[in-house]
């Protein structure tokens, strides 16, 4: 019950490498989606979109029935530090994406999202606070361009023009190698490690490798969450602080504090330790306030 949400905010038929990229990477995500079995009216096209179209496709799938189990978005077009191009709405900024994409966080299901534009790691600290599931993975980072040009294939003939990270991205889907957890799916999670790999990152172009890990693609995790409660016998305070470590759009570390005397100073912490980064935590590490003073002085 998966449902796609594309939107690519370029115009499709334009005469550059970059817009032809963009429209035939959206290309060929939607026939991957399809071939792995999801109904066309649970994927959502949209061609020079605007921000109306992101709503209109982000409500679909929100009313979509049966509900969507995963939800992947892939949001393509021009970028620019913090901000990105929307069709004839012209630039907006990571609030107002965010904003267009936050129901999707009410549906109880994972969110995949990826962004293919120019400076899209810039995106990531105004949407990660605010759009509180799921992964986001961007083509490049906040200081470099995203690119799409002419794919060549291991013995020089043409592909397409494509984007060169979701290009070498795409790929792992066919891969073995990539299912790290073995459950036999590749989520984007993993998908983005296995394109960290060595040669799995490049991307043959104009008769040389392209490196994409150059463009410096990013993966942000789940955002850090804090709860705090009083114990109902002895008043201390308690604080819970839930991390996804391995950024697979699940929390997998929980960290905890006490509050013993109520002074606002937690007097004991655990810290989980997952040692070999295996995905499960060997032991707990408790660090204690022992004079009080503010100050963790013991761990052990």
């Amino acid at each position: 019950n998966a449902c796609v949400i594309i939107a690519v905010g370029t115009t499709a038929g334009a005469a550059y490498s970059y817009e032809r990229g963009l429209s035939n990477t959206a290309d060929s995500l939607k026939a991957e989606m399809s071939a792995r079995g999801i109904p066309a009216g649970r994927i959502q096209d949209k061609r020079n979109a605007t921000k109306e179209d992101l709503r209109a496709a982000v409500q679909a799938m929100c009313n979509a029935s049966p509900p969507c189990d995963k939800i992947y978005v892939f949001v393509a077009s021009h970028g620019s530090n913090g901000s990105i191009e929307l069709g004839s709405d012209g630039t907006v900024t990571a609030d107002t994406l965010c904003a267009l994409l936050k129901p999707l966080g009410t549906k109880n299901a994972p969110v995949c999202l990826m962004i293919h534009a120019c400076y899209s790691g810039s995106l990531v600290p105004a949407l990660r606070p605010k759009f509180p599931t799921g992964v986001i993975i961007t083509t490049s980072d906040s200081t470099h361009i995203s690119w799409c040009d002419t794919v060549q294939d291991s013995t020089g003939a043409t592909v397409g023009d494509l984007g060169f990270y979701t290009y070498a991205f795409f790929k792992c889907w066919n891969s073995a190698a990539a299912d790290s957890n073995g459950d036999g799916t590749v989520d984007w999670a993993e998908a983005y490690k296995w394109t960290c790999n060595g040669d799995n990152a490049k991307v043959r172009w104009n008769g040389s490798y392209w490196d994409t890990k150059t463009q410096g693609p990013t993966l942000a995790g789940l955002p850090q969450k804090t709860s705090t409660w009083r114990g109902p016998i002895s008043g201390a305070w308690y604080t819970e602080i839930w991390r996804d470590k391995n950024k697979d759009g699940k929390y997998d570390q929980c960290d905890w504090g006490r509050d013993d005397d109520c002074d606002g100073n937690l007097d004991v912490v655990y810290l989980n330790c997952d040692a070999d980064a295996d995905g499960h935590n060997e032991k707990t590490i408790c660090i204690r306030d022992v004079d009080d003073n503010g100050i963790h002085d013991t761990r052990y």
